[in-house]
Formats: structure tokens, sequence, C-alpha cells
């Protein structure tokens, strides 16, 4: 049952991260075509700051779980490193209890914020009048991709199915 759990929320995890990079070539483009608007025909979109913001927003959010399952997270592990394998494990479950006691706090407020903004219509003040619910959005899914996948690993740590996550640079 946990091995099939974790496979969904793994194959989420890459779901987000293929978002993410989707986001980041449509970043990209913009940008191109904004550099290309503004010099060859004099004219802009006037929302590449507002498009790209929200691009950052979604890349760094939707890319969270992905980073957790590969390491990729920045992480001080002076404890874990020099700690026998049984004290780096109990460490390690604590850090990730708080670190998923914190993720499903923020993920909470995030919640009601992106549904206050449902509710109420709010559009962002520029030329675009992007819902504001969009962006919060891409906040909320990768929160979300990200509690759950510090949920499987806390659960396969403490039934000893992962290793404690070392530092990946140079591995």
């Amino acid at each position: 049952m946990l091995t099939w759990i974790a496979r969904i929320v793994r194959r989420a995890a890459d779901a987000g991260m293929v978002v993410a990079c989707l986001l980041l070539v449509a970043a990209v483009s913009h940008v191109l075509i904004e550099i290309i608007a503004r010099d060859i025909f004099r004219t802009s979109t006037h929302m590449l700051d507002e498009m790209v913001g929200y691009a950052v927003c979604g890349i760094t959010f939707f890319s969270l779980a992905y980073c957790v399952r590969h390491g990729a997270m920045v992480r001080v592990n002076m404890i874990t490193q020099h700690a026998g394998a049984r004290l780096g494990r109990y460490v390690e479950i604590g850090t990730s209890v708080a670190s998923l006691f914190t993720t499903c706090l923020v993920t909470y407020y995030s919640a009601l914020s992106v549904i206050r903004n449902i509710r109420r219509g709010a559009t962002s003040e520029t030329i675009a009048a992007v819902p504001l619910w969009i962006p919060e959005g891409f906040m909320l899914i990768g929160l979300v991709l990200l509690a759950l996948e510090l949920i499987v690993y806390i659960v396969e740590l403490a039934l000893g199915r992962a290793d404690v996550i070392r530092d990946s640079v140079g591995e």
C-alpha cells in the first residue's frame, strides 16, 4: 500500500516539476517576445513583470516536492553526516516533521487566501487583470505536493524503507 501511495506522490511531484519547466520556458519566451516587441516594433505587452513574477512563483512551488525527493533542497547536514544511522534517522524524522508542520500551516493559510480571492473575484490591478487565485493556486498546489512528499518521506524513514537524504552534491 505504501509503495503504491509513494509512487502516486512521486509521479505528482514529477508532474509538478514538468509544470515548473514549462513555466520557465513560458517566462523566457515572454522575455524574448518583449525584447523583440520593444526593439523592432516599438511596443510592449505591458505585463512582462507580472507574468514573469507569477511564473517564478509557480517554478518555485511546483518544484519543491521534486527537490525534496532528490535531496536538492538547501540542507544543513552537520548532525546527520556525523551521527550514527539510528541518531541520524531520528534527527531526520524530527526535522522532517517540523518541515511538514510548517508546510501544512502555510498551506492552510494559502488555501484560505485562494478561497477568499475566488469568492471576491479579486484580480491584479494591472492591464492583465489576472484573477489572483491563479498565482496563489500555483503556490497552494506546490505546497500540497510538498506536504505529501514529506509525509511519504517521514513514513518511509520511520519504517526503515528510506535512507536519510545525504548531501547530494558530489554524489
